[in-house]
């Protein structure tokens, strides 16, 4: 009875209308995914020959024996070549760069770098080192600290002997009467017989008495003030004049007064008195004493954490004491690996990390000692782990709206656009920050047209240097500016494509970026390059890969469903500017291509080998002439232009616009199958509308059934 029921309802068999109710499913169901499908394509960020290699630039620097990136690889290879070692705040940039970029291998090691060699609580040493002794003009180091001169100087290895104190005296011998003794893995200042100053493997000096146990040692200190410790607790200030007697652990005198290029002393031991008088700091100790330099505190207030850290012997004995000058790059690029990962650990970190150096941060934006570029990636990082913190909210306003910020920023350049970032993320939270964000619009077009005005830029203006342009433009593009901005957008730009060197021939060919081809350099380049050309992508459908030689002032895509027509605004630069060239990213092969300068046509090349974008002539003109050439395969159109001799030397700046022009659709037979689609879609409405006419008849049939049924049923009793 079950299955009768089943097929046969009011009286009309169920087989006979199944195909009509498939039909009308068919019909449903292409009505519904017509409905949901979008037109809309997402490009990605590493489509581009430029953001790829360079990508590949920074991978290569990573060394899994050290598990941290290596600064800037010798030519020679090898792991023990390196002079500047592994960078914290570096490690800071590339997890930012790895992140944006969408690389989580990359990103995962550099975060795991930084999660190894954090000391106490989040204080992070300023980098790992690859400990060996060396000789450098007469001066002694070990990569991390050095010793020489006279009298004898205690410094840092940085860029250079940073000089941070001077040993004046020690157990009654002069700071000149000493002599250099080599052994095995050290240096040994041997003062007469009384006492050493020994250097090694490890990252401070170890001053020993000889003859007796114990130490009377004068030094001239990086300011005539003494921060005394006893076990971990601070118990005495000595400014200027002053005694202190007692069971003295450590010693600490710093300069807090500059925002950049602080210097401090450590001294750690069996201490029994310290002494400030006359500009001089002596020490007096039972048995040997621990002495740590740092030339690069940077942060306002940070010695005390830096203090606590090696009283608790929490720092690697081969890493520089100094805390990161980018600590704002490591809590951003920490912030977003967890957001994107949602990785407890990663976000564990992050949010630690914050919380230990906001503090610290609260106190410099107070004091008006501060690193801008540090802060205002610190304070993205904390909005966004916590954007209803109220506290941190106001803390971000106060910095910018402070006109010691903008003051700060100036000083240094890379600050515009991460301040910017800054202001845009708080905009986003309610916040009426409108005339704050022109103000530092304003001033980021004063200092690129101060740069545009020198032929050698000062060096306060930083943009002679390209990657902090790159740090400058991933602030002004994640604060919204365009990709086509000719105000800050494209003259950063500029800054970038014509300030990279050619690739080198050490495979896989690698870009440099004139002696900053670092871990400190390639991560702003890498991720300033890539976002632009995924904003101009995801736009217009077309990036440009990279220009050299030509400052572009104007780029304007237009598509108007037949035809695309690029139009780029820009003026060579002689005398380099004999052989300019363009290449755009195009994700399809284009029909039908022309392009042009100054509206006089170029020819297309008859090989790709006619373009030569790593040579160009200062004396003769190339026999190559103007043209360009379409790789289909890697969907590149390169672009050369060979200005004639008049063009050349009658004018100081050659404007130029170029022109490219091209049918959108890549082959006659897409647009076949694209007519094919239409009338199929076409068709299938035409079925759906007749599959939905029939269904209403069939459920007018039924119901009519049913209710003959029912009367037949009814007039049986």
């Amino acid at each position: 009875m079950l299955i009768e029921r089943m097929y046969n309802y009011g009286g009309i068999e169920l087989i006979t209308i199944l195909p009509l109710m498939l039909l009308f499913g068919i019909a449903l169901g292409t009505l519904t995914v017509n409905a949901h499908q979008s037109p809309t394509a997402t490009y990605g960020i590493d489509n581009t020959p430029i953001v790829r290699l360079i990508e590949d630039q920074l991978a290569s620097y990573y060394r899994p024996s050290f598990h941290g990136f290596v600064c800037f690889p010798s030519l020679l290879g090898g792991d023990f070549t390196d002079y500047y070692d592994y960078w914290a705040d570096d490690a800071g940039k590339i997890l930012t760069a790895s992140v944006i970029v969408g690389n989580y291998t990359m990103a995962y090691e550099a975060f795991n770098f930084l999660y190894g060699i954090k000391a106490y609580g989040y204080m992070m040493p300023a980098r790992i080192v690859q400990i060996m002794i060396h000789n450098f003009n007469n001066y002694y180091g070990n990569n991390i600290i050095m010793m020489g001169g006279c009298p004898l100087q205690l410094g840092v290895e940085l860029f250079g002997f940073n000089y941070v104190a001077s040993i004046e005296s020690i157990n009654g011998l002069g700071g000149c009467d000493y002599g250099m003794v080599m052994g095995n893995g050290s240096v040994k200042a041997v003062f007469g017989g009384v006492a050493e100053v020994v250097l090694g493997n490890f990252n401070y000096f170890l001053v020993k008495p000889i003859k007796a146990n114990s130490i009377t040692i004068t030094f001239k200190p990086p300011e005539p003030i003494a921060y005394i410790y006893s076990g971990l607790r601070l118990i005495n200030v000595i400014n200027r004049f002053g005694e202190v007697e007692g069971n003295i652990s450590g010693v600490a005198s710093s300069t807090n007064d500059a925002a950049f290029g602080n210097s401090a002393l450590f001294i750690l031991g069996n201490i029994s008195s310290v002494v400030i008088s006359n500009g001089e700091l002596t020490v007096r100790a039972h048995g040997e004493i621990k002495v740590y330099v740092a030339g690069v505190t940077v942060d306002y207030g940070s010695a005390p954490y830096i203090m606590r850290g090696l009283l608790l012997n929490d720092y690697p004995s081969d890493s520089d004491i100094s805390t990161p000058a980018s600590f704002g790059y490591i809590a951003l690029g920490s912030a977003l690996l967890g957001l994107r990962t949602n990785n407890a650990t990663v976000l564990s970190f992050a949010k630690g990390f914050i919380n230990f150096w906001l503090p610290i941060v609260r106190r410099e934006i107070n004091s008006g000692f501060f690193y801008p570029r540090s802060i205002s990636t610190f304070l993205i990082a904390a909005l966004l782990l916590n954007p209803n913190n109220d506290s941190i909210r106001q803390l971000a306003l106060s910095y910018v709206e402070s006109p010691v910020t903008l003051n700060s920023v100036k000083g240094g350049a890379t600050g515009y656009g991460l301040t910017a970032w800054l202001i845009s993320v708080l905009s986003s939270m309610g916040y009426n920050l409108g005339g704050v964000f022109k103000e530092y619009y304003g001033a980021q077009i004063s200092a690129l047209e101060s740069f545009e005005s020198s032929e050698s830029p000062p060096l306060p203006i930083d943009y002679s240097i390209p990657y902090k342009a790159g740090e400058d433009l991933l602030g002004w593009l994640e604060a919204g500016l365009q990709y086509n901005d000719t105000n800050i957008v494209l003259p950063l730009l500029n800054i970038i494509f014509n300030r990279i060197i050619e690739p080198g021939a050490n495979p896989p060919p690698f870009y440099a970026f004139f002696n900053y081809a670092n871990t400190e350099g390639v991560p702003a380049i890498l991720e300033s390059i890539s976002l632009w050309q995924a904003k101009m992508l995801n736009e217009t459908g077309l990036t440009i890969n990279r220009w050299r030689y030509l400052n572009v002032t104007g780029i304007s895509v237009i598509n108007n469903g037949s035809w695309v027509i690029i139009n780029i605004r820009a003026h060579l630069m002689p005398p380099s500017g004999l052989l300019t060239h363009l290449e755009l990213y195009i994700p399809f092969n284009p029909l039908n291509v022309s392009v042009s300068v100054n509206g006089i046509g170029l020819s297309q090349y008859a090989n790709q080998s006619m373009y030569i974008p790593t040579q160009y002539y200062l004396t003769y003109m190339p026999e190559i002439p103007s043209g360009w050439f379409l790789n289909k395969t890697s969907h590149m159109l390169y672009i050369q232009y060979i200005p004639t001799p008049l063009e050349l030397f009658n004018k100081s700046l050659i404007n130029i616009i170029i022109t490219i022009t091209f049918k959108p659709k890549a082959t006659a037979s897409m647009m076949k199958e694209t007519a094919v689609m239409n009338h199929i879609v076409s068709s299938t409405l035409l079925i759906s509308i007749l599959a939905a006419i029939i269904l209403v008849i069939v459920i007018i049939i039924i119901l009519g059934n049913i209710h003959g049924v029912g009367r037949r049923h009814l007039s049986a009793f």
